[in-house]
């Protein structure tokens, strides 16, 4: 997660662990639009709810930035 993601205080240790117990991810990028250091993509997990996400490059790693 970017720091700013990170800055909010919106998870929670127990909250990223529970959401990695609940399965696998299967994403599909299905649109991506990159400006200098952010980003935006159109992203469906097993082929339904696609989704837009931002992304934020920090360290030389794009991190997801958006709850």
């Amino acid at each position: 997660m970017c720091s700013d993601l990170l800055a909010q205080d919106v998870f929670t240790d127990q909250h990223l662990e529970d959401a990695r117990s609940e399965g696998t991810l299967d994403l599909t990028i299905l649109e991506l639009e990159i400006d200098g250091s952010t980003a935006r993509a159109v992203i469906e997990n097993h082929g339904v709810n696609a989704d837009e996400i931002a992304f934020a490059r920090e360290g030389g790693r794009w991190k997801w930035c958006e709850y």
